[in-house]
């Protein structure tokens, strides 16, 4: 497996097509947002992205992380190497650009019931809370972050 910081977007494009995950004007616009890519055998297995938000009960801004992985990959562990991976290229990224005031990733969890039931992940992605359609809500606060 390796990784790279970023993709052509028409690599994407053809990732997301592929998999049946967004549209195509949903695609073109989420290029913008590719943190990394995960290859096996030179083919994408798996990406992540992040939108910068402010979420306003934890009194921060946050880069909202998502990921998404080829569904034969998606039992070897892929999904969290690239979280783990995504938050240290976030952080070094939020530390160079302290500008941004970025403290955190924040991630709403849609996955099946049987793996949102664990309050902590090995990914450092920890229960902040519930949004309004029950799903969970984590966080990972970075080494340097504060809040008002």
């Amino acid at each position: 497996m390796s990784a790279v910081r970023s993709s052509t977007p028409a690599g994407a494009q053809a990732f997301w097509a592929r998999n049946n995950l967004l549209p195509a004007a949903k695609a073109m616009e989420r290029t913008g947002e590719i943190n990394l890519c995960a290859y096996v055998d030179g083919q994408m297995a798996g990406l992540s992205t992040a939108r910068l938000r402010d979420i306003g009960f934890l009194r921060a801004r946050m880069a909202m992380h998502r990921v998404a992985v080829e569904p034969g990959h998606q039992r070897v562990g892929l999904s969290s190497w690239l979280t783990v991976k995504s938050i240290e290229a976030l952080e070094a990224w939020s530390l160079a650009h302290p500008e941004e005031k970025v403290m955190g990733v924040g991630a709403v969890i849609q996955a099946p019931l049987d793996t949102r039931e664990r309050p902590l992940w090995r990914t450092g992605l920890d229960l902040a809370g519930y949004t309004a359609e029950n799903e969970q809500f984590r966080v990972a606060w970075f080494t340097h972050a504060a809040v008002n």
